[in-house]
């Protein structure tokens, strides 16, 4: 990627009962710009454990297909056409679920994570939730309803007409929702309440 200008913003969130206690919910869309998990959230409903996401896409169908990586193992989403470009589909995540989503490429069978340090994908995480609706994990962080994650396929930056896109939106309950983790997964300490991330934010310009 040509990069004629970056402003970097880093912002390093300490946040835990034993520290600065809740953080204010953000209105802004949170990036994150770099390597980094998804923890799934499930918020204070009747049904207990669970959280189901819709995901709408957008990638060129013959050559991958989607899912995340879980305890080393890698599962598909199935996704059906939605449009002559799109995708959506729904999944059930289960709370506390740290999360390593990924492309695979349909030939090679390469996984392409939002893990690796190539960094091939950004998370953009909307409408934030209060974490006092969060039940498993109980958490004391802001967390988000909405992700969506953009994959770099060929390496000259996003292309919604030409790179891969995704938006996971909670489904059948609001207080349901992500969290970005920080890597190695385990700086997330629950059992302190903590959670320590870096979050760098990268503002391009692409030279023409």
């Amino acid at each position: 990627m040509k990069i004629k200008m970056t402003f970097l913003v880093v912002l390093v969130l300490v946040v835990g009962t034993l520290w600065f206690g809740t953080e204010p919910a953000q209105a802004a869309p949170v990036l994150v710009d770099g390597p980094g998990l998804v923890l799934i959230v499930d918020g204070t409903d009747p049904d207990s454990g669970t959280g189901t996401f819709n995901i709408d896409a957008t990638l060129p169908v013959a050559m991958y297909d989607f899912g995340f990586v879980n305890g080393g193992v890698y599962t598909p989403i199935a996704l059906l056409p939605k449009g002559p470009a799109s995708l959506y589909g729904t999944y059930d995540f289960m709370g506390g679920d740290v999360v390593d989503f990924a492309l695979r490429h349909n030939s090679s069978g390469n996984l392409y994570t939002i893990s690796d340090p190539a960094d091939y994908a950004d998370q953009l995480y909307f409408s934030p939730v209060d974490p006092s609706h969060s039940m498993n994990p109980v958490v004391t962080y802001t967390y988000y309803n909405t992700l969506v994650l953009e994959w770099d396929l060929n390496g000259n930056g996003f292309d919604p007409l030409q790179d891969a896109g995704f938006t996971l939106t909670q489904a059948l309950n609001p207080h349901d929702g992500m969290a970005p983790v920080p890597i190695p997964a385990s700086a997330l300490l629950f059992g302190s309440g903590l959670l320590g991330f870096v979050v760098i934010r990268h503002i391009t310009l692409i030279r023409v």
